[in-house]
């Protein structure tokens, strides 16, 4: 006779960058045991390659995590935590530096609980995936995908990632009628291409890396032991797990 198979309940969740709706159940005792070896691990990687296969599991479609972006899989795990363990997450916040906001020194650390059903992703007005370079040349970027993320470790300076990020997000340049796909050129002749750019235009590159979605959480904590508030901004996944 076989062992009973537990029902397990479906939820909904709307992809970030496109809208879609997709089903997914809550993760289960081994793909929680997943989660609790990357913890342990405290390696990024580790870290990233467990967040892929819980979301693989658990969302009911087939999805090209590599080839999504990392906010859309940072989200997706988000929620699929707090259907499965809890939406409340306890983490321990001190003053910058040991400073408060009255500049008196208070080294006191606050237990506060944050809501994961109130993390969402914020998006920045007016920012674009279209990038004006001149009036007749510009790029159409796409945004980091999480299968990135092994090629910006493998970078050996701050410089290599910055340039490997970018390269990797342009989708496509176009000067006048004519488009350009990056998977047509060398690396070298990428490279080229961004070192002709000037000190504005390249501004205007790492503006869309800065304004594009994230995660992002807000909210204030009174510590207890000096009564002053203290803000709190969270826009890195892992620092709801610390």
């Amino acid at each position: 006779m076989a062992l009973p198979i537990l029902a397990v309940p479906k939820h909904e969740l709307n992809i970030p960058s496109t809208n879609e709706v997709i089903k997914y159940r809550p993760f289960l005792v081994k793909e929680e045991k997943v989660l609790l070896m990357a913890q342990e691990s405290n390696e990024e990687k580790t870290m990233i390659d467990a967040m892929k296969e819980i979301v693989k599991n658990c969302v009911e479609i087939e999805l090209d995590i590599d080839k999504m972006p990392l906010f859309d899989i940072e989200y997706i795990f988000m929620k699929l935590r707090a259907k499965s363990v809890g939406e409340i997450v306890k983490l321990k916040y001190g003053h910058p530096g040991g400073t408060n906001s009255s500049n008196e020194e208070c080294d006191h650390f606050e237990e506060i609980e944050i809501n994961l059903d109130e993390v969402e992703v914020s998006r920045t007005e007016g920012h674009d995936t279209k990038i004006e370079l001149t009036d007749d040349i510009g790029l159409v970027m796409r945004y980091p995908q999480i299968g990135m993320m092994e090629k910006v470790r493998a970078a050996e300076t701050e410089v290599e990632t910055l340039f490997d990020v970018v390269r990797g997000c342009v989708e496509m340049i176009y000067n006048g009628d004519e488009v350009h796909y990056p998977k047509d050129y060398s690396k070298k002749e990428m490279e080229t291409f961004l070192e002709s750019l000037n000190t504005d235009q390249f501004i205007k590159i790492r503006n869309f890396f800065e304004t594009m979605p994230k995660i992002r959480y807000e909210t204030e904590y009174e510590c207890t032991k000096c009564n002053q508030t203290e803000k709190i901004f969270i826009t890195n996944m892992q620092d709801f797990f610390e």
